[in-house]
């Protein structure tokens, strides 16, 4: 995993940048790498994230299983609703997109 990418500089300067209707957009520490940018969730913006990258990242930075990274996700990232402002997490990319049309 890269540590100074763009992703990370990117998250960095949103950050700092944040103001407005922006100012309150939650970030998820320790995932910069998937970090793609914002969308809103009714009418408040959040941070958007790759769930895969997210997983990937677990993977790579603190040795988890594939399944370990996946279920340490649902319950303690993904499923954590810290406000109106909690970040979603895309699925990109599903393998069976066919089959969902």
């Amino acid at each position: 995993m890269k540590t100074g990418g763009s992703a990370l500089l990117r998250d960095i300067q949103l950050r700092e940048s944040a103001t407005g209707e922006y100012r309150d957009v939650l970030f998820a520490d320790g995932f910069e790498e998937a970090f793609l940018g914002l969308g809103s969730r009714f009418t408040y913006p959040v941070a958007v994230y790759d769930r895969r990258k997210c997983i990937k990242i677990l993977i790579a930075r603190d040795g988890m299983t594939p399944e370990e990274a996946e279920e340490y996700f649902v319950f303690n990232v993904e499923g954590a609703y810290v406000g109106e402002h909690t970040p979603i997490y895309l699925e990109t990319g599903h393998s069976d997109a066919d089959s969902l049309l």
